[in-house]
C-alpha cells in the first residue's frame, strides 16, 4: 500500500495528507453527533398539525387556523382552505368564538337583573378577555372589584 501511494506522490508531485492527530478525529466525531442529536430532536418535534394538513385533515385545518387567527396571513389561509372543505369551515374556526359570544349574552341578561353579581361580572370580565376585548374586560373587572374587593385577576 505505501509503494502505491508513493507511485502516486510521485506521479502528482504532491505530497501525502498525514493522518489527522486523535484530537482533531474526536472533534469531527463530536460535532456529527450533536448534528445528528439537533436533527433527530427537530425532526420529532413537528407539529402533528402538519402532517395533518398534508393529508388534507379537516381538524388539523381548523386546529392551524385557529392558531394562526391573529396573524396578517389568516384571511389568505382561510379563503384558501374555504374552497377546499366549504363555507362551513369557517363555522368550524370560529366556533369557540361563537361561544363565549352566545354565553355573553346570556349572561349580561342575568346581569340585568342581578347588577351586583360579583360571579357574573367576572365571567363577563374573562369571557371578554379571551375575545380579545380588553376595554369591555376591564370594566367587568372594574365592576366585580366594586362589589368584591378581594377579587383579583
Amino acid at each position: 500500500m505505501k509503494e502505491i501511494l508513493d507511485k502516486l506522490q510521485k506521479i502528482s508531485g504532491k505530497k501525502t495528507v498525514k493522518n489527522p492527530t486523535p484530537a482533531v478525529f474526536i472533534m469531527v466525531v463530536f460535532i456529527g453527533f450533536i448534528f445528528l442529536g439537533v436533527n433527530m430532536f427537530s425532526s420529532q418535534n413537528l407539529s402533528p398539525v402538519f402532517f395533518g394538513l398534508i393529508q388534507n385533515n379537516r381538524k388539523s385545518t381548523v386546529d392551524y387556523l385557529q392558531k394562526i387567527i391573529d396573524t396578517d396571513n389568516f384571511a389568505n389561509q382561510i379563503d384558501y382552505f374555504k374552497n377546499i372543505y366549504g363555507n362551513s369551515l369557517k363555522n368550524e374556526v370560529f366556533a369557540a368564538k361563537i361561544k363565549r359570544d352566545k354565553e355573553i349574552n346570556k349572561l349580561e341578561q342575568i346581569l340585568t337583573k342581578n347588577a351586583q353579581s360579583r360571579d357574573i361580572l367576572y365571567s363577563l370580565y374573562l369571557l371578554n378577555k379571551e375575545n380579545k376585548n380588553l376595554s369591555i374586560a376591564e370594566r367587568y373587572f372594574r365592576k366585580a372589584k366594586q362589589v368584591d374587593p378581594d377579587i383579583h385577576k
